[in-house]
This record gives structure tokens, sequence and C-alpha cells, in this order.
């Protein structure tokens, strides 16, 4: 067959697939109710989500355009812009994606039906060249299942942003309030998923976190619990869904994903509590000494945390038990500061010599010369008490 033949033949397909288009066009409003009525029946989550007046015109208007091209596509695809404004109205409403596409699958066995019965009603010598362009007449409405289907991802991505942002915003206000707020509370529960009596931890840093792929709804692990990062005033903020009995194992995972120092608090219960522990982490934080890196944990300095909470206290404790000793020259006032923090540390006066490499009897002079110039015994658990934070009043003053 030369050109000239493949061109009539083109146009003949045309002819009969366009006739017959243009016939059910006119009877669009008994198709689209016969469509509507297969969708609801078949797609019960969209008869459930979707009222019914609004499917039966998104179906009309689906069947309208749809039939128009068939004759002729023209330059405005009005059938694809419509399927895309139902592709994110159904996202919207919460139609799951699996029913949206069969509802196009419904509308071209429908329409291949009825244009098969037209051509057979009026022109059945025809029906093998409508049978030949059934690739086309298929082809076209599944254009429109793919338009829907990717305007409904992309109005999900969107929802899922929108939802990402008001969970952050959410928990963010939480953590930085003063009192929790229980409406506050039941918001950040239903938006994030978490158990309202839960045990979670707070870490905070000075740091911006490097920024991560995923939805902010679903945490990461670290060393088997989850977590929730929150951008703060001053640095990130980490929510920890705590699963073992304490935080001591988070702390490698936390230096590995954040730079600088890092504030935790101990374990708290209930997301009512986020915001006491977020102040613990920030108290954690601040009692850092200029040599510290990694995690400083409260739990492993509550000592120092107690006189970083008072200032006034710290002050008084100096002025009270280590004045006599901070007048001492340098080299002995820094000997006796450095054998009592070690044996408070360890313990035991043999310990403490061994860490600091001197005789046990060095030890013990050093601490009887140091219960000689603060007035306290070391055998007093009062006192003993008193020289700790005295020691930490010293060492963060």
């Amino acid at each position: 067959m030369g050109v000239l033949g493949l061109i009539e033949r083109d146009d003949t397909h045309r002819e009969v697939v366009g006739s017959a288009a243009r016939r059910l066009s006119s009877d669009v409003p008994a198709l689209a109710t016969r469509l509507l009525a297969r969708i609801r029946t078949s797609c019960p989550s969209s008869a459930r989500l979707v009222p019914e007046a609004e499917q039966l015109e998104s179906v009309r208007l689906g069947l309208t355009y749809g039939l128009a091209t068939i004759p002729e596509p023209g330059p405005e695809r009005r059938e694809l812009a419509q399927a895309a404004r139902t592709g994110r109205r159904r996202a919207a409403q919460g139609v799951p994606l699996d029913e949206l596409v069969k509802a196009y699958h419904l509308s071209v066995q429908l329409v291949w039906d009825e244009l098969v019965q037209t051509v057979r009603e009026e022109s059945p010598g025809r029906l093998d060249l409508l049978m030949r362009s059934s690739m086309h007449v298929w082809a076209g409405i599944e254009r429109q299942a793919d338009a829907a289907a990717e305007a409904y991802r992309q109005a999900q991505a969107e929802q899922r942003r929108f939802q990402d942002e008001r969970a952050r915003m959410l928990l963010g206000r939480l953590l930085e309030a003063d009192e929790p707020d229980p409406v506050l509370v039941d918001a950040v529960r239903d938006a994030l998923g978490l158990e309202e009596d839960g045990w979670y931890a707070v870490a905070v840093t000075r740091y911006a976190r490097p920024a991560r792929g995923g939805a902010f709804r679903h945490p990461e692990v670290l060393d088997g619990s989850r977590v929730l990062w929150s951008p703060g005033a001053d640095g990130d903020i980490a929510v920890v869904v705590t699963r073992g009995a304490d935080t001591a194992r988070l702390s490698p995972a936390l230096e590995a994903e954040l730079e600088g120092p890092i504030g935790l608090s101990p374990r708290v219960r209930g997301l009512s509590s986020l915001c006491f522990a977020r102040r613990l982490a920030e108290t954690a934080l601040a009692g850092r000494r200029p040599a510290d890196r990694g995690v400083i944990a409260l739990d492993d300095h509550l000592v120092r945390s107690f006189v970083l909470a008072s200032p006034d206290l710290a002050e008084l404790l100096r002025r009270q038990i280590m004045s006599g000793l901070l007048a001492l020259p340098e080299h002995e006032m820094s000997a006796l500061l450095d054998t009592l923090a070690c044996w408070l540390e360890v313990g035991s006066t043999t310990e403490a010599a061994r860490r600091l490499y001197c005789h046990r009897n060095t030890v013990l002079n050093r601490l009887r010369r140091l219960e000689q110039v603060t007035s306290r015994k070391l055998d007093e658990p009062r006192d003993v008490v008193l020289l700790a934070l005295a020691l930490d009043a010293v060492r963060t003053g």
C-alpha cells in the first residue's frame, strides 16, 4: 500500500471513531450517571468520601472533554486539565490512589463498550476499523488517568510538607513553652503519633544539624530510639523516644549526628514533660567546661548543674568553704583541688593515688590539708556534699 493509501486509511479510522464519539457526546448525562454508579459500587472509599453530586459533575466533565478529544485532540487538552483537577481534589479528600485510577479504568471500559455498540448499530461493516483504533481510544483515557495520578501525587507531597511543617511548629512551641498546654500536648500527640505517657529525653545543641531527607513525621532511628528533630531558637533540638532504661547509649549516636557539645536531659515521662526536659538539657549544656565535647548528660553532672542553677549559692560556697583554699599558693591550691576531684570521683585513696601518679600517703596528706583549710571533714556525709558543691562552684566560677 502506498503513502496515499495509508493516509486514506487513517482518515477512514478517524471518521469512524469520530462519528461514534460525537454520537456518544450527545448522551453524556446518561453515560455519566451509569459510570458514576459503577464507580461508587467498585470504589467504596470514593463513595464515602466524595459527595455524589460533586463526583457526578466530575465524571460528566471528564466524559465531555474525553469524548471531544477522540476525533481530534486539539491544543487545549482540556481532558488532561480536568483529570489533574480531579486528582488534586481526590488527594485532598483522602481517596486512595488505586481507587482514583480504577475510576478511569471503569471509564475507558464504559466508553469503549459504548463506541463498539454505536458503530455496530450505525455502521456494522466498519466495526473492524474501530477495532483497529482501539489503542488510540484506550491510550487517550489512560493519559487522563496518568495526569490524574501525577496531580494526586503532587498534591499528597504538598500535604505532607504542610503537615510536616505544622508538626514541626507544634513540637517547637511545646519545647519552648514555660508550662505545658494540654491542648498543645494533644495536638503534638496527634500530629506526630506519639504516646502521651511515653518516655522521652531531649537533647539540645548550639549548632544546626546537617539537612536530612525524609518526612519529619517519620522519625529517624538512633541506637534503637526514635528521634524527632526540631530547630530551636539557638540551635537544633532532638526529642528522643527512649526505648532503654536510660539514655547513656544514645551519646555516641548523637555525637555522630551533631557537631559541638550537646546537652542531654534525663528521661522524663509524658509529652507534657518535654518543656521541662528541654530546660534540663539547656542546663546540662550551660554547665559544659571549655574542654567538653560531645554529649553532656545532666545525669552525669547533677552537682555542677545545681551550682550553675544558682549563681548566688555558688558564690556563697566559694566564700564560706573555699576561701581559705583559694588563698593558698597556686600550685598547692591546684594540687588540693585535683586531689579532691579525683577522690570524689573514685571514692578511694588508693585508686586516687593510682590515677594521680603519686603515693597513697601523698593523697592522704593532701586530703588532711584540705580538711584543715576548709574546716570540713571528709568522713562527714554533709561536709562531703558541701565540698562537692563548692568544688564545682570554684571550677565553674
